[in-house]
């Protein structure tokens, strides 16, 4: 659990860094949400990848459509 806290602070902060200059233009209320909105993100992603083991995109696209066979 606290790794999970350490590498989403670590995301959002790379996501701050890249975005300052745009968040500087906006009002408070907007840039907590955003904020926010990635803090939650961050954390139900990494409880997925740590309750099912799928880490990556396509896996998840796999297990939730079944897996994708080519038409002949």
């Amino acid at each position: 659990m606290i790794l999970t806290i350490v590498e989403t602070c670590i995301w959002i902060g790379m996501i701050y860094l890249l975005e300052r200059r745009r968040l500087k233009k906006t009002n408070a209320v907007t840039r907590w949400t955003a904020v926010g909105l990635l803090l939650a993100s961050g954390i139900v992603w990494q409880a997925l990848v740590e309750n099912t083991g799928i880490s990556r995109p396509y896996e998840w696209i796999d297990a939730l459509l079944g897996p994708m066979v080519p038409v002949p």
